[in-house]
């Protein structure tokens, strides 16, 4: 490349810079673009639509998606990268969540978490949801607490907009959720509060200066390691649930 000698220095750099981050911005596409193309993903599901769904969200081609219809056996959970469970029965999310290996998924999901998988739920495919309005309210707390319960276990509870890859380790994860932050306009700060909104993604809460926290919420803060940023003003619009 030749190069003339009245270009300015200062122009010369900027030139010399950027071609250099084109260049590294390249390499890093390739590397991730062969990272995805090694990965195997059992999506535990028997419905084509719903694979075909995962391959365009996920950006894979379909044939590195495994169903449940192809599934051999436990044996070969140590060959995929990561699971996908598109939908979960109420007995199902609850034996796993007790550590109850009685039915197929119960036992698929044990077997994974054992073995250090990577595991996902979708949380519109958790069926118990749908029944928010008519449930009991005390029967649907405890079966969120199931839902609380499988997120101790390492497993990824998440929202359908949410499901990426990651380009470091082509493993599916929440792009958004780690950092989501939420705002809360009202004065009193409740453990039942926190839970719903912790259920959602959110780790990190604004509340207003003079907000009251319960005994009962700062346990819960400290359980869920949950962020607690205080200053929302007076004159801020806070969101409300």
């Amino acid at each position: 490349m030749c190069i003339d000698k009245d270009v300015n220095p200062m122009e010369l750099e900027k030139l010399i810079k950027k071609i250099t981050m084109e260049v590294l911005n390249q390499l890093k596409a390739e590397e991730k673009a062969t990272i995805l193309q090694q990965k195997k993903i059992l999506v535990w599901t028997e419905s084509w639509e719903m694979k075909e769904q995962l391959s365009a969200k996920l950006k894979l081609p379909i044939e590195q998606l495994q169903d449940r219809i192809q599934f051999r056996g436990l044996e070969e959970i140590e060959s995929y990268d990561a699971i996908i469970l598109p939908e979960v029965s109420v007995g199902e999310m609850v034996h796993i969540a007790l550590g109850i290996q009685q039915g197929e998924t119960e036992t698929l999901v044990s077997k994974a978490l054992l073995l250090g998988k990577k595991v996902c739920m979708l949380r519109d495919g958790l069926d118990y949801r749908e029944s928010e309005v008519t449930a009991n309210p005390a029967y649907y707390k405890m079966l969120q607490g199931y839902e609380t319960q499988l997120s101790h276990f390492g497993i990824s509870l998440v929202d359908w907009e949410e499901l990426e890859l990651s380009g470091e380790t082509g493993q599916p994860y929440v792009s958004r959720e780690q950092s989501r932050a939420y705002c809360v306009s009202g004065r009193l700060i409740t453990e039942s509060l926190l839970e719903e909104l912790f259920l959602k993604g959110y780790q990190e809460i604004g509340v207003a200066k003079n907000a009251v926290i319960t005994p009962l919420a700062a346990d819960y803060i400290k359980q869920k390691q949950l962020k607690i940023t205080r200053g929302l003003g007076e004159s801020e619009k806070g969101s409300s649930l």
